[in-house]
């Protein structure tokens, strides 16, 4: 069975937030609270009071009720130029959750795995590697170590997330895509070297020829051969 794959960066590297020394926490059924990047339990407490606040009144910022920055550089950042993705991850848990879970594995790929094969995390990979892919543009400065994906995995992400979240949720095929970033396109043995990523990882063949054909048909312009 033989892969095409083209990944110009690895998806494993750097913290989501690598400026965040507190969680990322998305609202509950009831209140408003959020601390990402948070310097002090004070000024948590004060992220939490305002948002509860916001909720209360309904003017959360243009990303909707509850959704705001929390006064420090990456969120405040994030919060103005990536607001879409940035609103739209806190307001839901489980995505949330998944960004909490990154911030807690300080770059370690074997923890980065496990976040994502947590079942409540699988369907929300690709928004979180696209809201940190969305920061690393906008926010370098202010967010240091946060990952730019490229425009291959961009699209992949975006329009194949489907299958994108099937294969990164799985150990083995997330182990092909890593292991293929070994191989250099320009070795003669390029090919042999993707066959035997896939070859050395069979329970996740499947999931990344879906990724491939996806990809083939969808993403063939920014992902050539």
């Amino acid at each position: 069975m033989a892969f095409r794959f083209l990944w110009g960066i690895g998806l494993f590297c750097g913290v989501f937030w690598a400026c965040s020394e507190e969680e990322f926490t998305a609202p509950d059924p009831v209140t408003t609270s959020a601390s990402v990047g948070s310097t002090s339990a004070t000024s948590s407490a004060q992220a939490s009071t305002s948002a509860q606040a916001s909720t209360s009144s309904g003017n959360g910022g243009s990303g909707g009720s509850g959704c705001q920055s929390l006064n420090e550089p990456c969120s405040d950042c994030a919060f103005q130029t990536c607001n879409t993705e940035y609103c739209a991850c806190f307001a839901d848990q489980d995505c949330a959750a998944l960004v909490n879970c990154f911030n807690g594995c300080a770059g370690d790929p074997v923890c980065q795995q496990t976040c994502m094969s947590t079942p409540a995390h699988q369907n929300y990979i690709s928004q979180v590697l696209l809201l940190g892919d969305c920061v690393a543009g906008s926010c370098s400065a202010q967010c240091p170590g946060v990952t730019d994906q490229g425009p291959c995995p961009e699209c992949l992400l975006t329009t194949c997330s489907t299958q994108m979240n099937t294969c990164l949720s799985n150990p083995e095929c997330a182990a092909i895509l890593d292991c293929v970033q070994m191989c250099n396109p320009m070795d003669p043995g390029y090919q042999t070297c993707i066959a035997s990523c896939a070859i050395s990882h069979p329970n996740g063949q499947s999931a990344a020829l879906q990724v491939q054909m996806c990809m083939d048909t969808q993403c063939a312009s920014p992902c050539p051969p």
